[in-house]
Formats: structure tokens, sequence, C-alpha cells
């Protein structure tokens, strides 16, 4: 026959280096720092102020002050937060009691809910967002938009509310018919 190696030989157990050799062990993984947001989990309540320097999620229960500056805050569709908060962006997909200030931005997605007022440079509220309350975006009328009662003109009555209509331009003026 064209063996020329004995049974025994072929099936003789190796020693354990060349196993080792044949499959490597991989070593565990190494630690590196985590790129996941803290979180304050749905099973979880804290009443207090947090204020850090990183991003921060909320699933359970929160009420008290949030500074965040410069950092995200998103609120999970399953969190109530009752605070004052303050972040560089605020993204709500919970329950929110209390004024937002943002020095980028404010989300309140269509699962979410706002009731207390918005300061923030950009605002997004998505179709189905509930939202109460007032938005201001910073925005200041230049003096060419501002009503000139300097010049004589009478200032245009407030409207219910406080409002003034003043200086506004609601389209095109009515055309006048023809032959008058």
């Amino acid at each position: 026959m064209g063996w020329s190696k004995r049974k025994e030989e072929v099936m003789r157990p190796q020693p354990m280096a060349a196993m080792e050799q044949a499959m490597p062990v991989e070593s565990a993984p190494a630690l590196e720092p985590s790129s996941a947001v803290p979180t304050l989990g749905a099973g979880l309540q804290f009443r207090g102020d947090l204020s850090g320097s990183e991003d921060v999620r909320i699933d359970g229960r929160f009420e008290g002050r949030i500074d965040l500056s410069g950092h995200t805050l998103t609120i999970g569709s399953g969190g109530l937060v009752r605070a004052e908060v303050r972040a560089r962006c605020v993204v709500i997909a919970g329950e929110v009691v209390g004024d937002v200030t943002a020095e980028d931005r404010v989300e309140v997605t269509a699962t979410g809910s706002l009731v207390g007022d918005i300061r923030a440079g950009r605002v997004v509220l998505a179709e189905d967002a509930r939202f109460k309350g007032r938005i201001d975006m910073g925005w200041e009328p230049s003096a060419a938009e501002e009503p000139a009662a300097a010049d004589g003109a009478e200032a245009a009555p407030a409207r219910e509310g406080g409002d003034s209509l003043a200086g506004l331009s609601w389209g095109s003026p009515k055309p006048e018919p023809a032959g008058v």
C-alpha cells in the first residue's frame, strides 16, 4: 500500500506547545472608555441639581435643576422631568415641565411634550409634539422693521394679548377695481 506511516503515529497526541501555535488564544479586549451616554434609567427617580460636563439621557423621573452647558440633554420617551433646564442642545421625547434654555437648539419629538418656555437659537417641534408656553429665539427686529412712531405715524392699536401688528405686511395689497 502507499502509506509509509503507521496508524499509531498519525493518531498520536501533539504536545501542548504545538497546539497553542496551531490555535492562538485571543487576548481580552483592552478596556476603553465607554462612549455610552450616562443615563438615569427608567426605574430611577432623582430629586436635586444635576450639572456636568458631558451629555446625559434621562429615561426615569427627575425633579430639580439641570445645567449641562455645552452638552446635550436627551429626555427619553419614558422620561419625566420637572426642572429648569439649561444645555447646549435639548431633545425631548418624553415629558418636561419647566423652562428650557439651550445655547443651540431645542427639539420636541412626536412623542414629546413640554409645558414651559423655550429660549434657544433654533427650535424644532415635530408634527405630533405637544407644547404649551412661549418661544424666544433671541431675535430682535432691526430698526427698519420697528414701527416708526418718531416720524408722526400713529402706532397701530395693540391686539388683545398685548402684541402689536404695526409694521407687519400680510401680503399684496388688494388691487383697485378697473374704471373707478
